[in-house]
């Protein structure tokens, strides 16, 4: 049987950095535990919308935008 890491704990922290029209900035700190190499983050939102982020996994806090979103909306987002 193959040996594989254990999945790094969960993403902390996540935050709304600034609101625009359509887009949101989000922040949140990396993982406590790595188990391994770190090689991306997916961020859900309510409507089951998947955005993969493969930059700045490296940094203690990680800064993105979501794009896109209709104004006045309400949205629910998870990183993992």
């Amino acid at each position: 049987m193959p040996f594989t890491n254990p999945a790094p704990s969960a993403p902390r922290d996540l935050q709304v950095v600034q609101t625009f029209k359509k887009k949101i900035e989000l922040k949140w700190m990396r993982p406590a535990e790595l188990n391994g190499e770190l090689t991306e983050y997916i961020l859900t939102d309510n409507t089951g919308t998947e955005t993969t982020i493969t930059s700045n996994l490296q940094e203690e806090i990680v800064y993105t935008n979501l794009t896109d979103l209709e104004s006045g909306k309400e949205y629910i987002i998870t990183v993992s």
